[in-house]
């Protein structure tokens, strides 16, 4: 299994259960930043850049992490 993959089976899941959350984000940039990061697949942002996290799940179950919050809130 590679590592952005998530678990193929629940057994798997099971032994994998340490999350690691991810935030998919949407930061806006100038038009020379966008051609940079369209060419290259990232590109560095300066301190203090203010970013809207548009989702936050777990790389490797991809459960979003709202649902994880309230079943864990129950406990």
């Amino acid at each position: 299994m590679e590592e952005n993959e998530p678990p193929a089976s629940a057994e798997e899941l099971e032994q994998s259960c340490a999350h690691v959350w991810i935030v998919a984000a949407e930061i806006k940039v100038e038009k020379r930043i966008a051609k940079f990061a369209d060419h290259r697949g990232s590109f560095t942002t300066i301190a203090g850049t203010l970013v809207d996290a548009l989702e936050v799940y777990c790389r490797n179950c991809r459960r979003p992490y709202e649902t994880y919050r309230k079943t864990t809130a129950r406990r």
